[in-house]
């Protein structure tokens, strides 16, 4: 089954970036009982009875090193241009 592509204004992935990954990866599988997945160092978390990754977990580091814990959303955008634009007018 071929997905559609995503659409601008989709949400796409998001991610919890946290300096104890380990610790927030077992409190999610315990809890929402998401089961984890290693990828790349970070963690998939999957949904129960789901192979696919629903969120990930991953270690603050590189350019995340020095965000406060959270949740990061991935939003697809439009036009890259335009976008750029959008962002650098002045109100």
């Amino acid at each position: 089954m071929t997905l559609p592509p995503p659409q601008p204004g989709q949400i796409l992935w998001t991610d919890l970036t946290v300096p104890n990954a380990e610790q927030v990866r077992d409190f999610y599988q315990a809890v929402v009982v998401w089961t984890p997945s290693e990828f790349d160092g970070d963690f998939n978390m999957m949904a129960p009875g789901n192979d696919k990754p629903v969120a990930g977990v991953c270690h603050a580091r590189g350019i995340n090193a020095d965000l406060p814990p959270q949740w990061l959303i991935y939003i697809v955008g439009g036009e890259y241009r335009q976008a750029a634009k959008a962002c650098t007018a002045k109100s």
